[in-house]
């Protein structure tokens, strides 16, 4: 199946541990960065990291979808990555830590079919675009939030 790929990326001014902190805890952390989008998270196992079991509903384009993802850590400090296997879609938050901060990178891959891999390209790119510039701008203001000598 084609896959349809989404990145975008943010430079963010706190150490790597606090970033990756906010981003695998889904009891507070991750759920204080979801842009509107993204509502109703409920954790169904786990909580942090590895293993979590989550569900929430995802609003596109006045579309409601539920989804169902297992989370997990193949770079723990590094990578996490959201695996929703119902719908062939594979998320991953990567840290790259730089000279006086990080580069946090939100990368989604869809599995299209052929049938509808024309429109997906043409049309899901633009509006997960900007749903993770939000999401990267909340994970921001967190991690700098709790960046030791804020």
């Amino acid at each position: 199946m084609p896959l349809v790929i989404i990145e975008e990326d943010r430079r963010i001014e706190a150490p790597a541990e606090v970033i990756y902190g906010i981003l695998a805890d889904y009891r507070a952390g991750h759920p204080s960065i979801l842009p509107p989008a993204f509502s109703g998270l409920v954790i169904e196992e786990g909580g942090y990291g590895a293993g979590t079991r989550i569900r929430f509903t995802a609003t596109m384009m006045g579309m409601r979808e539920q989804m169902v993802g297992v989370i997990e850590e193949p770079e723990p400090g590094r990578v996490l990555i959201e695996r929703y296997p119902d719908r062939g879609t594979v998320t991953s938050f990567t840290i790259d830590p730089e000279q006086d901060c990080c580069r946090v990178t939100i990368r989604t891959e869809i599995e299209a079919s052929p049938v509808s891999a024309f429109f997906q390209r043409l049309f899901v790119p633009r509006l997960l675009r900007g749903v993770f510039r939000q999401e990267l701008a909340n994970l921001d203001r967190e991690a700098t939030r709790k960046k030791p000598g804020f």
